[in-house]
């Protein structure tokens, strides 16, 4: 993604973080106004008004000149409905250059701080990372916790060890 060799810069007057979160607060406007959507989507509306509601919201908003210059290029190629994607795309490249790992856990009930702590300390051990995550509830578990990293999933739940057992005692394997 060209942003992130522009921000990978020595020289760059940005840090790739700030730039991550000035994109989110942009995509934050778009997906909160289904008008302004509208405009920055419809081939209606010239490119050149496009680019000075850009300006006048990245100015209100605090947005830097190299994500202004991005956001205008995600206009100019018709791509704005991507612009969530790209963000993400963005955030994993940072993330890899920062050594981050990002896990989501999900767990029964919410889990002291300790647990947590625990659980990212685990988690920089298998991965070898810092760990970010994002904690969630679901009584559904039941008990237990599950944690997504990617596309692997370690599923501790009390509700999948129950249904692993009637599997077994019911001999639907």
């Amino acid at each position: 993604m060209a942003l992130a060799e522009v921000l990978g810069r020595p020289d760059s007057p940005l840090q790739p973080e700030t730039a991550l979160q000035q994109l989110e607060d942009f995509r934050l406007l778009i997906d909160g106004s289904d008008e302004l959507r509208n405009v920055l989507v419809s081939p209606a509306v010239d490119s050149a008004k496009k680019r000075e509601i850009v300006r006048e919201l990245g100015r209100r908003i605090g947005i830097a000149e190299p994500v202004r210059n991005f956001l205008y290029i995600v206009m100019n190629h018709k791509r704005v409905e991507l612009l969530a994607t790209m963000i993400s795309v963005f955030r994993t490249l940072l993330d890899n250059r920062l050594g981050i790992a990002r896990i989501e856990v999900t767990s029964a009930e919410s889990m002291d701080a300790t647990l947590r702590q625990s659980l990212l300390n685990s988690f920089g051990r298998v991965t070898g990372r810092q760990v970010r995550a994002r904690f969630h509830e679901d009584p559904e578990l039941l008990g237990g916790a599950v944690v997504r990293h990617g596309s692997t999933v370690y599923d501790g739940s009390l509700r999948t060890q129950l249904n692993a057992l009637d599997q077994v005692l019911t001999g639907n394997r």
